[in-house]
């Protein structure tokens, strides 16, 4: 059982009261007696509408104090004695104490109608949830859609990789580092007839902060070109610049942003094209 739910669904506000039916306060008491979270909860109610009553407490008006005296009194005449019974002394402390429960009970009746008042006042903060509850649902909704659009976009461009992994025009460049860069590796995805490029880190040292790795291809006639500066997370499928043609790929070591021409000393490695 959802313990925050069964909370937040009012049952022990109506409760406390008094406007559930004999069975539903049996169920609301045992499953206080089940659950902890419920019964700190229930007690805490308790105490607050106790407060609010003591708070809110009103003095008897004059009429309604003048009926309750005519009701006692009433009462002490209508209840005739049948004849040749023993007549027992009514104990004065008794006859005040029965005087006091009626005026209790009509302030009981008070009491009960300010709380009826409070619960409506409350009544009202619900219906005003309620409302802020729908509202908050329509945005999900349109939340939903957006999520349900970005989800549709991932899917087709998940597709388009497979088919492009899957292509027989996509070769796959294995690049070694150079010299002290040995350890290093990237792996180059390049197809001949879309011009699509993809980059694998498999190893590369982590650059400085105003540092970048940058991707080249070298075309036959134009010479080296760039494809785009990348990360170095290992594992992440990076789209890289489209490559019209390319004999061989490169990563050079540039300043942050990359360059419009390669750094030939800060050369990691390179990668020939099979033909």
């Amino acid at each position: 059982m959802n313990t925050t739910d069964y909370i937040e669904s009012g049952i022990l506000d109506l409760y406390v009261s008094g406007f559930l039916s004999t069975e539903e306060m049996r169920d609301v008491e045992a499953k206080a007696c089940q659950y902890h979270e419920i019964k700190i909860e229930l007690e805490s109610l308790q105490n607050t509408l106790e407060k609010f009553v003591f708070k809110h407490s009103m003095e008897i008006r004059p009429e309604v104090k003048q009926k309750v005296i005519k009701a006692v009194k009433a009462q002490g005449t209508s209840d005739k004695m049948p004849v040749g019974r023993q007549v027992r002394a009514i104990n004065s402390r008794n006859t005040t104490f029965s005087n006091v429960l009626a005026a209790a009970s009509i302030v009981l009746l008070i009491t009960i109608g300010a709380v009826a008042i409070y619960f409506s006042n409350q009544n009202k903060d619900l219906k005003k949830n309620i409302a802020d509850l729908q509202s908050q649902f329509h945005n999900a909704q349109l939340l939903d859609q957006k999520q349900l659009n970005e989800a549709i976009a991932k899917a087709k461009e998940s597709s388009a990789r497979l088919k492009f992994f899957t292509d027989t025009g996509t070769t796959r460049i294995a690049m070694k580092g150079l010299l002290k860069h040995r350890n290093s590796g990237v792996i180059v995805y390049w197809n001949k007839r879309s011009h699509e490029v993809f980059l694998n880190v498999t190893s590369l040292p982590i650059p400085e902060g105003d540092q970048q790795y940058q991707l080249w291809y070298i075309d036959p006639k134009k010479g080296p070109v760039s494809a785009g500066v990348f990360s170095v997370k290992p594992g992440e499928m990076q789209k890289m610049k489209s490559a019209s043609d390319a004999a061989a790929f490169a990563v050079t070591l540039e300043p942050k942003g990359g360059s419009d021409k390669p750094t030939l000393s800060n050369m990691y490695m390179i990668g020939t094209v099979s033909s």
